[in-house]
């Protein structure tokens, strides 16, 4: 059922038409962060991702990560994995080194704001004094939810989830000195989806169920003490979740390579991570027992996280995902959001970078237009995407097909281009973007 109130964007509203800037230099926040030379774009600053273990039976590790991080009691945050027994057997790998366990399993795809503050409670009754994620985005997020709650507790601090959300306005730099540290809360993911990446990173994305947007938390020291990924674990994936997560994967390289940024530490695993999905994503789906396209898909996964997660950034695809899966009652999951808008959102950024989109198509072997005009190269680039997510089994990219959404669409696309042109992703896009572009971005997936 549609929401019948949108809650307003705090401290923030849209601008009138023909009035918006992208960036306004007067204001003390942007000049913080935006060299005064070029004006465009923040300094690069290079980000690090969490110590990584890859690799078959690797997630045998968790326990002595566990005990190495002086895990004694931990908290394990997951899913919906119940029937594959991926849960049990890593309990009975931290009990081998002599770590307690508690399960919380009430976390959904889009991990909710209540869903974490009830994790954090059974986090505080059962005594413990670390977290270890099993599963995928949503398990991740959330324990790093929890372990920046434990933080806020221990210390007297009384500020909320919400009071660490990373926007742009008022933008996010600005708070981020105030934030703490939460690295002394240990935190190991074991990782079963190929996709998301936050294993690797200090970014929480929270659903705020009551203003229905992407709570993006990044604190210091969130990121995991170690990201373990298993191709064991990633092989029980039913075949539509790879997909998706394949989808976001192969968003994360796209948008890191095309995007304003073009960090070259970014771009060398991007480019090297996009074909790897490529070459490798259609294999695994249709037969996940394929061993060297389950770990090459693995690795793919791997190398497009650290192309975006070291500041090679995202762009509006990832905005309106986001807003898609905060929204309503029946949100999507982040990885189909994602293939939903990769090539709707790339044909519309593609005049702002004809030369990166042709690189990609490169990359993942289209060799016939490499003497082709970027444009022109471009095109053919999008279109191989399209033809590979349609391949995988992702073919209905209509927003019809969100009967919550449909009720009132009006508002929803409205809520969202409030939103979304306040999220800290829309900054790195290689167009700029206004509020108006979001809508009819939006609009453009009804048919």
């Amino acid at each position: 059922m549609a929401k019948e109130q949108f809650a307003t964007c705090p401290e923030w509203c849209m601008p009138s038409e023909g009035t918006w800037v992208p960036y306004d230099l007067t204001r003390d926040d942007m000049k913080k962060t935006f060299n005064e030379d070029i004006r465009q774009f923040p300094l690069t600053y290079i980000g690090q991702v969490s110590p990584s273990i890859v690799g078959w039976s690797a997630y045998k590790q968790a326990g002595v990560e566990a005990k190495s991080n002086s895990m004694t009691h931990a908290l394990i945050t997951t899913t919906g994995l119940s029937s594959t027994g991926i849960v049990e057997e890593i309990q009975a790998v931290l009990k081998e080194a002599d770590v307690e366990s508690t399960v919380f399993d009430g976390i959904t795809t889009n991990p909710k704001d209540h869903e974490c503050e009830a994790a954090y409670a059974v986090y505080k009754e059962a005594g413990c004094d670390g977290v270890v994620s099993v599963g995928g985005g949503s398990s991740h997020d959330s324990g790093k939810a929890v372990r920046l709650q434990a933080w806020l507790e221990q210390n007297g601090d009384d500020r909320k989830l919400r009071d660490f959300a990373c926007n742009l306005n008022p933008h996010y730099t600005t708070k981020m000195p105030t934030f703490p540290d939460i690295s002394g809360i240990p935190q190991v993911a074991v990782n079963a989806s190929t996709g998301t990446g936050a294993q690797f990173t200090s970014t929480a994305v929270i659903n705020d169920t009551e203003l229905q947007y992407k709570l993006v938390v990044v604190v210091p020291g969130g990121l995991p003490s170690v990201a373990i990924d298993d191709p064991l674990l990633h092989r029980t994936q039913p075949p539509h979740v790879l997909a998706g997560a394949g989808m976001d994967a192969i968003v994360h390289a796209l948008e890191s390579l095309t995007g304003r940024l073009n960090c070259p530490v970014a771009r060398s695993q991007s480019l090297m991570g996009i074909q790897y999905m490529a070459n490798n994503l259609r294999e695994a789906v249709g037969n996940p027992q394929n061993h060297q396209a389950m770990e090459n898909v693995v690795w793919g996964m791997v190398l497009c996280s650290y192309g975006f997660l070291k500041v090679g950034a995202v762009g509006v695809i990832h905005t309106l995902a986001h807003m898609l899966g905060a929204m309503g009652d029946g949100m999507a999951h982040h990885g189909l959001a994602n293939a939903i808008f990769m090539i709707p959102v790339s044909r519309w950024n593609m005049i702002a970078n004809p030369q990166a989109y042709k690189d990609v198509g490169l990359a993942i072997g289209m060799e016939d237009i490499r003497y082709q005009m970027p444009i022109h190269a471009a095109e053919a680039t999008i279109d191989e995407l399209e033809k590979l997510r349609n391949d995988v089994g992702i073919t209905n990219c209509s927003l019809k097909q969100f009967d919550w959404f449909m009720e009132k669409p009006d508002d929803y696309i409205e809520h969202a281009a409030i939103w979304g042109y306040n999220d800290f992703t829309r900054e790195a896009n290689n167009r700029q973007t206004s509020p108006q572009d979001l809508k009819d971005l939006l609009y453009a997936q009804i048919y």
